[in-house]
């Protein structure tokens, strides 16, 4: 059977946002260096062209990320408001004499912790664009603004993960991301982004951005069970398919 998570994802393409005379403010130091990290010559118009790009993401990560997110939401159990279940338990006890009739159950509710976790992928190996790269600092712009409270980390791989690429953010750092710099990658095996995201970054929702050829493959056993919600963006490869998470196909203008 086919992989149900292969859908169609026209759905998930094409929303895009308009800037915010906060964000026209900031732009222009970050975004000067988000075109030379994305290999623009930074020029006026390049920038600009950047400036469009970074702030139109194609893909509908509000409906993309929702329940995956939500299922990842850090939890906790709490005291403070007892479980529902405590009233129907302390009664089924004390009615077959378990417990005396002033003794009380209390079981504690779940606490859903409003921080998201989301780590990104970036392939940076020789077969991806100076716009592919962009469109990558797009699509993180879009996740984003998804969330008020979140812990973001980004990173480079292609035929290992770059160490030196690793980065975190949150709200109060989050406009250093117009800034990133892509560090290359070499070739491309998926194994080592697939070792890191199962241990390193296990609990935290993945999304993979690449081209899906890779000199290995992605395993098909329990080993990548913790990838189930994983998302993988893929360029200009219709044929890519995973054997675990989602995938959303993105086409570039250029191609």
């Amino acid at each position: 059977k086919e992989n149900e998570n292969q859908n169609d994802d026209k759905d998930l393409l094409d929303e895009h946002y308009e800037l915010t005379d906060e964000e026209i403010e900031d732009i222009t130091d970050t975004i000067i260096k988000a075109a030379k990290s994305a290999g623009q010559s930074g020029t006026p118009k390049d920038v600009w062209k950047v400036v469009e790009e970074l702030f139109a993401p194609k893909i509908k990560w509000s409906n993309l990320l929702d329940q995956q997110v939500k299922s990842m939401m850090v939890k906790d159990e709490t005291y403070e408001i007892p479980h529902m279940r405590s009233r129907y338990m302390t009664g089924f006890c004390r009615e077959r004499e378990y417990i005396s009739q002033t003794q009380h159950l209390v079981f504690p509710s779940e606490e859903v912790d409003g921080k998201i976790k989301v780590v990104l992928a970036f392939d940076t190996s020789g077969s991806i664009s100076k716009e592919e790269k962009l469109k990558m600092l797009s699509e993180a712009a879009g996740i984003i603004k998804q969330f008020r409270d979140y812990e973001l980390v980004v990173f480079c791989w292609g035929s290992d993960v770059v160490n030196d690429s690793i980065k975190y953010y949150d709200p109060s750092n989050i406009k250093e991301i117009y800034s990133y710099e892509f560090l290359s990658g070499g070739g491309t095996n998926i194994m080592p982004v697939i070792n890191i995201l199962t241990t390193k970054f296990k609990s935290y929702q993945s999304v993979i951005f690449t081209d899906g050829y890779f000199f290995d493959k992605i395993p098909e056993d329990k080993s990548v069970k913790s990838l189930s919600n994983s998302i993988w963006t893929l360029f200009d490869n219709k044929s890519f398919k995973s054997p675990v998470g989602k995938v959303v196909h993105y086409e570039s203008e250029n191609k």
